[in-house]
């Protein structure tokens, strides 16, 4: 373990504090914390207003951004498609209509976020609110995917839209973490809790909660665009059929990615018939037979 820093030679909570988590830390190759950037009461060790690295540092361990393009493929039914066709945008949803399919609750019980989720299981009204202000969208790497075919191309009767995609200032492009053991702010936070210290409060703990799935899903080795709602922030959420949504242009540089068109594929149905339907601004996009 790294040397104790001289400004916690005589800070007993910090340093012990310090002792336990940097070890966790080293070994995920990481720096050890900066424990100025801390502040420890009785129920819980929190980042000052102003610094998340700690936060960063976890979040960026356990639910790595990926930051250069990344060719994927978005697999949808023919009333999205054509959608998509007549305003020329994607569009993420609010992750609070996913609740009931076991979005976050796995990872709110396996961190002990309490205050998420009721002893019934279900979520609270702390998770409605948290996740009704993150929305997302969600891709598939290739190669083709029979599962995603099946489940969200329509069974082939559908489309497979495939994109370069590029997650910019407000968004985050991450692939969905299944059951793979025990993550880093776990393992800090069962380290703290065995000694006898306070848990460690991650910034953004919604956000990282959101890239979590059951290992039934696994099969759809889903990446995830995700973007954040902040009061006041700016988000560009409008209502669709009293619906949210938050566009992403295509083909489009904007604040949140930029996603672009690269070919269609379609299984079941013609290539020829879906090309003479596209928009002149697409004529040029390959339309494939998967």
């Amino acid at each position: 373990m790294a040397a104790l820093p001289t400004y916690l030679h005589f800070d007993g909570p910090r340093s012990r504090i310090y002792s336990i988590i940097t070890p966790i830390l080293e070994q995920a190759g990481l720096a050890p914390p900066d424990m100025r950037e801390l502040v420890i009461t009785e129920k819980s060790v929190i980042e000052k207003s102003s610094y998340d690295g700690l936060s960063q540092a976890i979040t960026g361990n356990d639910i790595p951004k990926i930051t250069a393009p990344l060719r994927l493929d978005h697999y949808t039914e023919g009333p999205a498609f054509r959608d998509i066709l007549h305003t020329g945008e994607l569009h993420l949803h609010a992750l609070s209509r996913r609740l009931s399919q076991g979005e976050f609750i796995p990872f709110a019980w396996e961190h002990g976020l309490h205050g998420y989720v009721g002893a019934d299981g279900k979520p609270t009204q702390l998770l409605l609110d948290a996740s009704a202000d993150l929305f997302f969208t969600s891709f598939g790497r290739p190669p083709l995917n029979e599962r995603l075919w099946d489940r969200f191309g329509g069974e082939g009767n559908g489309y497979r839209l495939g994109f370069e995609v590029t997650a910019n200032a407000t968004a985050d492009l991450c692939a969905i973490r299944y059951p793979q053991g025990p993550t880093l702010l776990k393992q800090i936070n069962d380290a703290l809790a065995a000694d006898g210290c306070p848990p460690f409060i991650l910034k953004g703990v919604s956000r990282i909660g959101a890239y979590f799935l059951p290992a039934t899903w696994e099969g759809e080795d889903e990446v995830r665009l995700l973007a954040k709602r902040f009061e006041g922030g700016g988000a560009p959420v409008s209502s669709q059929n009293d619906v949210e949504i938050w566009p992403v242009p295509i083909n489009v540089g904007n604040p949140t990615a930029l996603i672009s068109l690269k070919e269609i594929g379609v299984r079941k149905l013609s290539p020829e018939i879906v090309r003479k339907k596209l928009p002149a601004y697409w004529t040029a996009i390959p339309v494939v037979q998967d």
